[in-house]
């Protein structure tokens, strides 16, 4: 029901082997790899992932979210540098991904019945593109757009599109700083329904410190609008005797009687976070370590998904020989609620018996590592595969899970 049994031996592990992934490229590669093919750190993109992973250091309930919305004019006052001149740009990437657990993955959860713990296969892919309008000495500005989209073979009704639009204005303040006011809004369908919208506001400073690397500075407004309302979990009919829930039995529990879950598990609301990442390269082995902090809190209608989270991360984009790129990442997230869950303990659930709550607020703590490998095939065409990794211990047994990613994609650039 959601819970994917796993080892304790597993926790010890796995932030071992996340450093280990991320450290290993910086005392591997020899400063002897050839050169054509690393003259220029991170050459390789990983639009689709790096979209993915943007969204995640968002840990709302808004899931969808966690997938898209990422602008194609991010990154640092040397990515601005480098960009002057592009009037415009576009990218199209798709691939076939294997996923452990879609519904999990969606984060759309909803009576315990209709978790779903089974792997799916099924395609995804992702669209970018914008063009700066203007540049009038220090300012510049533009439009920017995206589209998300996924469709699973065997479980459609989690079948995703996510058309965004966007648009920006850059300050260069200094030779080395430069301010970016960026706004965005999407609209998510899911199974062809439409589910959410969301608008964000978002101040960024970015920084060259010169040999030291560059940093970006970013605060953050958002807010996010559900049309989907989830129904109250099933309550006693008065037929039964007490702790019981009907007669003649049901083939499902049923919840205390005095709480309105679907009210309290409304998502809709809004948030706000800030935090910052530095990116430092390293010329004898091609090697571009980042890190960051990330807070986020999120105030919804309901009491369920009131909570703050702090997230630290660090990864590595290497460039390897014969033309590759291998890029890791790993983070972990703290996450705290305000109040207690309305979702019960799996264990506790029997047919036609009336469960109880928690008396305890809920918090999370969840591992992340990714890996990907990926190679410019030509001048417009890429390809990459990659493998990804996520384990959530909650409080709460329910929200327990952990989740394996594998995918393959191809992006092909146009500027």
């Amino acid at each position: 029901m959601g819970n994917i049994e796993e080892s304790p031996r597993l926790r010890i592990v796995l932030p071992f082997v996340s450093l280990l992934l991320i450290f290993a490229p910086l005392s591997l590669i020899p400063a002897t790899a050839d050169a054509e093919s690393t003259s220029e750190v991170g050459a390789m993109k990983f639009p689709l992932q790096q979209a993915r992973r943007d969204q995640q250091r968002e840990t709302t309930a808004a899931a969808m979210y966690r997938a898209g919305l990422a602008w194609p004019v991010g990154g640092s006052a040397e990515d601005s540098e480098e960009s002057q001149g592009q009037k415009w740009w576009l990218s199209a990437s798709a691939g076939a991904e294997f996923n452990a657990d879609v519904v999990l993955f969606t984060n759309a959860l909803g009576p315990p019945e209709e978790i779903d713990e089974d792997d799916h296969a099924g395609g995804v892919w992702f669209v970018e593109g914008g063009a700066e309008l203007f540049r009038i000495g220090r300012w510049s500005g533009g439009l920017l757009a995206s589209y998300w989209g996924s469709a699973y073979t065997d479980l459609n009704g989690f079948d995703t599109n996510f058309p965004s639009i966007g648009t920006w204005l850059d300050i260069a303040t200094s030779e080395n700083t430069v301010l970016r006011l960026r706004y965005d809004a999407a609209y998510a369908w899911v199974d062809g329904d439409g589910t959410a919208e969301s608008h964000h506001a978002k101040p960024s400073l970015f920084i060259d410190w010169d040999h030291a690397g560059d940093s970006e500075i970013f605060a953050e407004y958002y807010y996010y609008d559900f049309d989907t309302s989830l129904p109250d979990f099933p309550i006693p009919d008065g037929t039964a005797a007490p702790g019981l829930c009907s007669v003649p039995a049901s083939a499902f529990p049923c919840g205390p009687t005095s709480r309105e879950d679907g009210e309290r598990r409304s998502r809709t609301g809004w948030g706000f976070n800030f935090g910052g990442e530095h990116r430092k390269e390293f010329e004898w082995n091609h090697t571009q370590l980042r890190f960051g902090y990330f807070y986020q809190h999120y105030i919804p209608h309901g009491a369920e998904f009131h909570n703050q989270s702090h997230q630290l991360w660090i990864g590595t984009r290497t460039a390897l020989p014969l033309g590759f790129t291998f890029d890791a990442e790993t983070g972990l997230v703290y996450q705290s609620f305000r109040s207690q869950s309305a979702y019960p303990d799996p264990d506790r659930l029997a047919p036609n018996v009336q469960y109880g709550l928690q008396d305890i607020r809920r918090h999370d703590v969840e591992w992340k590592v990714s890996a990907a490998i990926g190679r410019q095939i030509t001048s417009m065409l890429s390809a990459s595969v990659e493998y990804a990794f996520t384990s959530r211990d909650s409080n709460y047994e329910f929200f327990d899970y952990n989740r394996h990613r594998l995918g393959a994609y191809l992006t092909l650039s146009f500027q």
